[in-house]
């Protein structure tokens, strides 16, 4: 065998935290990314959004 348990078990771990890591990071960056849409629209289509929102909710 080429590592010990010690050492398969230390790279699980490693493993294991660095997806997590990774996933953490990645809602983060798609959280902020949807942040950024909805803070960079003019205040027109804000208006538009809004107002098709409210009429497909009357709607149903």
């Amino acid at each position: 065998m080429l590592f010990g348990t010690k050492k398969l078990g230390n790279l699980g771990s490693d493993l294991g935290s660095a997806l997590r890591g990774f996933k953490d990071g990645m809602k983060d960056l798609d959280k902020g990314l949807k942040d950024d849409e909805n803070n960079n629209l003019t205040p027109a289509l804000n208006a538009k959004n809004t107002a098709s929102k409210q009429t497909a909710n009357s709607q149903k």
